[in-house]
């Protein structure tokens, strides 16, 4: 009789170690979640003022419009504006170089190339600054009127990254974007 009580006692305790255990896993899964969404609000939160633009003679004519990104960011960025003659256009994409002013040791390019779609005459995308903490060239280039895969600079600005971390992305061509294609990161 006792060995009967001492096994449902036992059985007891560990279904209720059990079930304790299970909740702290569901909740430091939730606060790993909520600590991955906070991280990313804060590598696009701004830090400083918003970055002097400098749209060049063919931005103007073909009416982009840019919103200024903070002057300083920790990795990444958003970039958002819009193009009013985009009827006029050979693509239907704005191609956006991203270059830092310092090379740094451990990778021998400082550049970085997005291509971001037009929709409706709008763009939009989060970008990051890849090679960590220093200064950085912003291009943005809309394509030719009157000739097929020929982009001019439309606006210039600099940022700085103030994050060490190096961010590098998967870098696309435009090929490669044409075709749709995508890579898994394992």
């Amino acid at each position: 009789m006792r060995l009967k009580y001492s096994l449902i006692f036992v059985t007891i305790i560990v279904f209720v170690f059990s079930a304790c255990s299970s909740n702290t896993e569901d909740e430091k899964s939730k606060i790993d979640n909520d600590t991955k969404e906070e991280s990313i609000k804060t590598d696009i939160e701004p830090v400083a003022e918003p970055t002097e633009i400098e749209l060049t003679e063919y931005g103007e004519e073909i009416g982009l419009e840019l919103e200024a990104p903070p002057s300083k960011v920790k990795t990444a960025f958003s970039i958002n504006g819009s193009v009013a003659e985009t009827e006029k256009l050979a693509e239907n994409d704005i191609w956006v170089i991203i270059r830092k002013d310092e090379s740094i040791e451990e990778i021998n390019n400082r550049e970085i190339e997005y291509y971001i779609p037009l929709d409706d005459g709008k763009f939009n995308a989060d970008l990051k600054l890849p090679n960590g903490e220093g200064e950085y060239r912003v291009t943005v280039r809309v394509p030719s009127t009157d000739r097929d895969n020929y982009y001019y600079d439309s606006a210039i600005f600099n940022i700085t990254n103030l994050d060490q971390e190096i961010a590098r992305e998967i870098e696309f061509t435009k090929k490669g974007l044409e075709k749709n294609y995508s890579l898994t990161i394992p």
